[in-house]
């Protein structure tokens, strides 16, 4: 069994005061906080955590968990309305590409950045926050979904599926047409079918290079399963970036044209 359990509903971290997110140890003498620097690093797949030895342990006793019911569409619009659309500042200061506000990206009262999930049809289904130290996480209710952009041209193809909204803000810096999905392994099912109802004929899915200190690369293992299913219904090809280890790197590498190249060069599979 992990040492580690999630933040249970009632409960607040003891170092920042969040009432999710956070972990701590099952005998309640320690938290590992996503948000407060310090002790020591913990690094997981998707974020990294703080571990904080606690003088006063937490309670052991569970608090019953109990699940917040799935957000309406009209409820995520009203939630994403009450935030503010100016992102450039909250960008500039993090290193985040500005072309985030193309996928509808606010900036929250406590400054985390909030982006819209979407469904195959557009609709919304969720929203994923990003705070400045890079950790990640849900609207409560909300459900995974696809981060694309609204109201621009057509961009060419090959359409690029990137891991996350930051690489697929990149990817649209570069004028190349690109979605994002949450993490590596989600949203098999709905990319299949956003590609097959836009007539989509060519699909690069851009994998991180993370490759693990166990040989495991799960980015790489994750763009290869969706390419599995994604080849039934399209021509598929699996790329890495040419320098660094994501869109975002890679992009201050190498200009447009050498980005296009490189895509449209990945192997069919």
């Amino acid at each position: 069994m992990s040492k580690w359990r999630k933040m249970k509903r009632g409960e607040r971290c003891a170092i920042c005061d969040a009432d999710h997110y956070c972990m701590v140890a099952r005998d309640g003498t320690a938290v590992m906080c996503m948000f407060a620097m310090g002790g020591k690093e913990y690094k997981m797949i998707d974020r990294v955590g703080w571990i904080h030895t606690l003088d006063n342990p937490m309670p052991v006793t569970l608090i019953p968990h109990i699940e917040k019911p799935k957000l309406t569409k009209e409820e995520l619009v009203r939630i994403m309305s009450g935030y503010n659309t100016g992102i450039y500042n909250h960008c500039t200061e993090y290193g985040l590409p500005v072309e985030l506000g193309l996928l509808n990206a606010c900036v929250t009262p406590t400054g985390y950045l909030a982006i819209p999930m979407y469904d195959q049809c557009g609709s919304i289904v969720g929203i994923r926050y990003r705070a400045g130290t890079g950790s990640k996480w849900s609207e409560g209710g909300s459900r995974s979904g696809l981060f694309m952009a609204r109201h621009i041209g057509p961009l060419k193809e090959p359409m690029v599926i990137c891991e996350g909204p930051t690489d697929c803000a990149a990817m649209l810096s570069m004028r190349i047409s690109a979605i994002g999905r949450p993490d590596c392994q989600s949203c098999v099912d709905m990319l299949c079918k956003y590609v097959r109802m836009r007539g989509v004929k060519h699909v690069v899915i851009l994998a991180d290079k993370d490759q693990k200190e166990d040989g495991r690369t799960p980015g790489f293992d994750g763009a290869m399963k969706l390419a599995a299913e994604l080849k039934k219904v399209c021509r598929v090809a699996v790329a890495l970036p040419r320098c660094g280890n994501d869109a975002r790197q890679w992009i201050k590498h190498d200009d447009e044209a050498t980005i296009r190249k490189w895509l449209n060069g990945a192997i069919n599979l």
